[in-house]
């Protein structure tokens, strides 16, 4: 019974020394704020200043001004490079030029891992780096993307769609045609031409 005591007054001091060393880890940053207001003045200026180049990078993307939204982009993570936003927009701007360009699936990708490093369920993520894993011809890598995109959120058709293209480029017929009419369930009725001519 004393050896359990200890154990659990050992635990219980464990707690509240680093609870303590938390609150003490506030307390300085309260200080700091404190003593040097200027810290978070131009904190709240860089992220003023991110947000509006994020803004306007995705203005150029809609536009499909990819050169000036790549510029854009870059000067976002020169801003905030702690923070996806930046890195995804660069991927997506390297992905549409991908099929023309496998130098651009590989920058896309980078940026995409980039991406996860700071936010493993950002947007679209897995699906945008499946759609360069496919242009370079990794459908299995594409495929495992989808499959983690899909656990984030399974009411896209759009994912249903390009998983079922891989899985038929890999010889999967059946699991092909499982995927087509998922995504034909959920709203994408031109993939009633590949149910009728695959699955039937």
């Amino acid at each position: 019974m004393k050896k359990y005591f200890s154990i659990v007054f050992l635990l219980v001091v464990f707690l509240l020394l680093n609870s303590c060393k938390s609150d003490n880890k506030q307390g300085t940053q309260q200080k700091d704020s404190i003593q040097n207001p200027q810290k978070t003045t131009v904190q709240k200026t860089n992220d003023l200043e991110f947000e509006k180049l994020i803004s306007e990078g995705q203005k150029y993307l809609e536009n499909m001004q990819l050169v000036k939204a790549t510029d854009v982009f870059l000067k976002a993570i020169d801003v905030n490079p702690n923070r996806p936003d930046g890195y995804y927009g660069l991927g997506v701007c390297y992905t549409i030029n991908c099929g023309t360009n496998r130098e651009n699936c590989e920058k896309a990708i980078k940026n995409f891992d980039k991406v996860l490093l700071l936010d493993t369920a950002y947007r679209r993520v897995y699906y945008n780096r499946a759609i360069c894993r496919n242009k370079l011809g990794d459908s299995q890598g594409a495929i495992d993307d989808l499959d983690l995109q899909i656990s984030l959120d399974n009411t896209d058709p759009d994912y249903y769609h390009n998983r079922a293209v891989n899985k038929l480029h890999l010889g999967d017929t059946a699991d092909a045609c499982n995927d087509y009419k998922r995504s034909f369930e959920l709203g994408n009725l031109f993939d009633k031409v590949s149910i009728d001519s695959l699955c039937n």
